[in-house]
């Protein structure tokens, strides 16, 4: 059923089941958490030891075999201090017993509420990425913890209401720059994708991206902390987009990516909120990074000169990214691939651009 193959590289959640249709829906809700594990409850007594760090139950909480098997599972020790959460149906209750017999921490109830679910888990695992980095070199580790509490900030402050300001993201720029010469594009890249959120790897590997196509340009120090302020923010939009839609595991229908696409122009307004905090550099980026030089792109469908160049570098780290990103719909493309991509995009690409990206998306 649903599952996915197990990696040392990716959080795992075991998700023990009794009926695989009425399970597949949260299945899919709970993949781009982190990598699912989905066993079946009589499958249990042959399973090796998995690293959960959450454990999900979707089974008949009134069926004594099921819960019996369930329990022996649970009481093993390398599931000792892991959450357990429990499905229940609508109107039904988690009973005290049950929930002491399984050492419940929580409940989610069908029909599922996705935000609710997915905000569940982000909010407990997002401090889990410091912990899945602790063994890195002391520069890559301190660039990716700072510029991640950048992104923390970004999606969960803004979501909740809180200004975003320039200090806030200010702070990483620095250690991502030498982050990325230390370490590499590649050696970021890496580690970025331990991230459970696809959102916040996204942004973190953009800035990456940026970050090492500055220095590939000879940028100085302040044009690469301009670079670096602008990718953590460029998708800030997304923010104020439902968690549900944001990180839905697999394709949008039309009316949700109409909504993704508001992004930048919500991203635009929530920094121009900040009294001056963020300059019209930033906030142009921010605004255009989807334009191509064509005109096909959007929000404004400007074309040539009017695509600055903040915003042209922006997007083409936005684009290269997305194309290397592993998403449920799609495998990430090789690194060359993902470049032969965006050579046959032609006029939308500044030529000029792209080839000195060439080493960049190659080999760095």
């Amino acid at each position: 059923m649903l599952p996915a193959k197990v990696s040392d590289r990716r959080r795992i959640l075991l998700l023990v089941f009794e009926q695989a249709e009425q399970s597949r829906e949260l299945a899919r809700l709970l993949a781009n958490i982190a990598m699912v594990r989905a066993v079946h409850v009589s499958e249990l007594e042959k399973l090796n030891p998995i690293p959960a760090v959450a454990i999900v139950c979707d089974f008949d909480l009134r069926s004594g075999k099921s819960f019996r098997a369930v329990q022996a599972e649970l009481a093993r020790p390398f599931h000792r201090d892991v959450p357990r959460l429990v499905v229940t149906e609508k109107n039904r209750s988690l009973g005290v017993v049950e929930a002491g017999a399984l050492g419940i921490t929580d409940s989610i109830t069908r029909p599922f509420d996705d935000e609710l679910i997915l905000g569940w888990f982000r909010s407990r695992f997002v401090s889990g990425f410091e912990r899945d980095i602790s063994e890195l070199g002391p520069s890559l580790k301190s660039g990716l913890q700072l510029a991640h509490a950048a992104v923390a900030r970004m999606f969960e402050g803004v979501a909740a209401g809180a200004a975003l300001t320039a200090e806030d993201v200010a702070a990483q720029e620095e250690p991502t720059i030498e982050a990325i010469r230390a370490a590499s594009l590649r050696g970021w890249l890496d580690a970025v994708r331990l991230h459970h959120s696809q959102s916040y790897r996204h942004c973190l590997a953009v800035t990456g991206v940026a970050v090492a196509f500055a220095q590939q340009l000879g940028m100085n120090l302040a044009d690469q902390r301009r670079i670096a302020r602008a990718a953590i923010v460029h998708d800030v939009g997304k923010a104020q987009i439902p968690l549900a839609i944001l990180e839905k595991p697999g394709r949008l229908s039309e009316d949700e990516a109409a909504l993704v696409r508001e992004h930048p122009v919500l991203g635009h307004a929530t920094l121009a909120q900040a009294s001056g905090e963020f300059s019209d550099e930033t906030l142009d980026a921010v605004l255009h990074h989807h334009e191509m030089l064509d005109g096909s792109g959007y929000p404004h469908g400007l074309s040539g000169g009017d695509v600055s160049d903040m915003a042209r570098i922006v997007g083409l780290a936005d684009i290269f990214t997305a194309l290397i990103e592993d998403r449920p719909y799609k495998p990430a493309m090789p690194r060359p691939r993902a470049y032969e991509t965006m050579e046959a995009m032609g006029a939308k690409l500044d030529r000029d651009l792209l080839r000195a990206f060439r080493p960049v998306a190659l080999y760095n």
